[in-house]
């Protein structure tokens, strides 16, 4: 953690065992949004409100303590506050804010390579321009044989890593599960589109929460995950992936770490994936700075990576469209 003090959002019981856990000479403050506990000192520490904490939140690191957990998250989101959770059952700090940051642009400038990321369409609920590239590349860099994706929606994601990568596995919804979002946005189902007939992909249709992954007989080196969004649906990806890798090989990168427009953490994704994760793993976990990516780094792949941010340094992007593609069912 930082050398910021802790503010512990929520002064019940929890909040006492969190000032325990985080010892009392690393807290600053309570704060609670029952105006019954404003100003007073619970166990020697003065408990504030909401309003004080907009006014002195950047000073100092905020977590929440509290059963609502789900509520004061929102509070705080809404107004671009970083925050931690605290978790009584299994003790887990959430560190949001001091998830280290990969400077995506340097990754991008040391590799000796070209990227190509052919049909794109960039619809809604597809991944960004740099998503995509940043998988090539790190195929490419690690040179990747066998890639491993749990949610490929129309498959553009898979399609870039086939060129690359000998085997490749999908593990998706059924395509008629899209009928309704395709509907709403006035477009056929396009599901699964970009990866039909593609030689070395394998598409395997259903719910990631009821399939066993160790009886696709597959072992990845390269795994994406971009499946169900819900805190359920990652925590349940996530920790079956990593009973199946080898974590001392496999890289495994997330979508949504950030939010799409906003680019604020979703913190719903951080967290499911802390929560579903050994300790031994959590300290090779990074965001990337401008990208929606988390990624698992192995610690022997970690040199090839920065994790300094210049202020003075600006990254940019050469592309060429060559041309556009109507793609029709």
């Amino acid at each position: 953690m930082s050398d910021k003090k802790i503010i512990l959002f929520g002064a019940s019981e929890l909040g006492k065992k969190a000032l325990i856990y985080f010892n009392k000479e690393n807290v600053a403050f309570f704060c609670d949004n029952d105006i019954n506990k404003i100003g007073i000192k619970i166990n020697d520490i003065e408990c504030i409100g909401f309003n004080k904490l907009l006014e002195i939140h950047k000073n100092y690191k905020i977590i929440i303590t509290s059963m609502y957990e789900k509520e004061i998250s929102e509070q705080l989101e809404k107004n671009n506050i970083n925050y931690g959770i605290y978790k009584e059952s299994i003790e887990i700090y959430y560190p949001i804010e001091d998830l280290l940051e990969i400077n995506l642009g340097h990754f991008f400038y040391k590799c000796d390579f070209n990227i190509k990321l052919d049909k794109l369409t960039f619809f809604q609920g597809g991944s960004t321009i740099l998503d995509y590239a940043f998988l090539q590349a790190i195929a490419k860099k690690f040179k990747r044989k066998k890639y491993l994706e749990i949610g490929s929606f129309m498959g553009e994601s898979i399609k870039c890593l086939s060129v690359v990568c000998d085997e490749c596995v999908s593990i998706s919804l059924e395509d008629q599960e899209l009928d309704q979002f395709f509907f709403s946005k006035h477009k056929s189902n396009f599901g699964s589109y970009f990866m039909n007939n593609i030689c070395n992909v394998k598409q395997i249709k259903g719910d990631s929460k009821k399939i066993n992954f160790k009886e696709i007989s597959f072992e990845p080196d390269f795994v994406f995950i971009d499946g169900d969004h819900s805190y359920e649906g990652v925590f349940n990806d996530t920790q079956k992936i990593f009973d199946l890798i080898d974590y001392n090989e496999t890289i495994v990168v997330w979508h949504d770490f950030r939010k799409a427009i906003t680019k604020e953490i979703r913190t719903e994704t951080v967290k499911a994936v802390f929560d579903a994760l050994d300790e031994k793993y959590k300290k090779n976990i990074f965001i990337s700075d401008n990208n929606l990516c988390g990624i698992y780094v192995p610690e022997k792949y970690l040199k090839y990576f920065s994790f300094n941010i210049n202020s003075n340094e600006m990254y940019s992007y050469e592309f060429e469209m060559h041309k556009v593609i109507k793609n029709l069912i």
